[in-house]
C-alpha cells in the first residue's frame, strides 16, 4: 500500500486518475454536488483509497485528514493530495470548524469514518458484531446540517492497480437516523456493506475490532 500511495502522491495527476475504470454511482454524486445541499462523504481504509483525492479534487472537496506526526512526512503528503483540488484539514479544533464551514457553505466534506476515535467520550456502535469506538462527529454533522450522504469506496479490480473503481453510494438510512444511536449504528453497518466485497483490501477493519471494550 505504501508504494502504491507513493505512486500517487509523485506521479501526475491524469496519471493516476487513468487508473480509474469505473465510476459507479457518479451521476447521483454529481448531481447531489449541483444541489443546494451539502454533501458529506464518509469513506474508509480499504483499497486504493488515495486514488480517490484527485477525482475529489474536480470538486474542490475539503477533506478531514489524521496529520502525521512526523512534520515534514505530513507536510509532504499533503501538498501531494491537495495538488488536484482537494482542501485538508486537520482532524483538530481548527480542521473542524473548517469543516463545518464548508457544509454551512453547501459544499462538500469527506472523512475518513472507520479510525478509531482517540477521545474517550466517542460513543460504541455495533460493527461486525462487536461494540466498537466509532467516531461521534459524523452524527452531529449529519443531524445540524443535513446533508446528503455517500459512502465513496476505491478498491482494486481483477486488474490490480490499474484497474480501479470507485462507488458512491447514497446512505439514506443515515440521512433518515432519529437520533445519533441509530445513525452511527446505521453507518457502521453500511461500512461493513462497503467491506463484504473485498475484506482482504481493507487495512483497519480489524483494528477496529481489537479495540472493542
Amino acid at each position: 500500500s505504501f508504494c502504491e500511495f507513493a505512486h500517487v502522491w509523485s506521479r501526475p495527476v491524469e496519471e493516476t486518475m487513468a487508473r480509474i475504470q469505473r465510476i459507479h454511482g457518479e451521476q447521483e454524486y454529481l448531481n447531489a454536488c449541483a444541489s443546494d445541499r451539502p454533501v458529506l462523504l464518509l469513506s474508509l481504509h480499504l483499497g486504493s483509497w488515495e486514488t480517490m483525492n484527485p477525482y475529489l479534487g474536480r470538486q474542490g472537496t475539503t477533506i478531514m485528514y489524521q496529520p502525521h506526526p512526523a512534520t515534514l512526512v505530513d507536510e509532504l503528503v499533503k501538498q501531494a493530495r491537495e495538488r488536484s483540488g482537494c482542501r485538508l484539514v486537520p482532524t483538530n479544533n481548527q480542521g473542524v470548524k473548517r469543516g463545518l464551514a464548508a457544509l454551512r457553505a453547501g459544499g462538500t466534506l469527506a472523512l475518513l469514518a472507520d479510525h478509531n476515535p482517540g477521545n474517550r467520550s466517542n460513543p460504541y456502535a455495533p460493527f461486525f458484531g462487536h461494540s466498537v469506538p466509532t467516531t461521534g462527529l459524523v452524527s452531529k454533522l449529519v443531524q445540524r446540517f443535513r446533508p446528503r450522504v455517500f459512502l465513496v469506496s476505491c478498491y482494486r479490480g481483477d486488474g490490480g492497480v490499474n484497474d480501479v473503481e470507485m462507488h458512491f453510494q447514497p446512505a439514506p438510512e443515515i440521512e433518515a437516523a432519529t437520533d445519533s444511536t441509530a445513525l452511527l449504528t446505521a453507518m457502521n453497518r453500511a461500512l461493513a456493506a462497503r467491506l463484504h466485497p473485498n475484506p482482504s483490501q481493507s487495512q483497519r477493519t480489524q483494528k477496529r475490532l481489537t479495540r472493542r471494550p
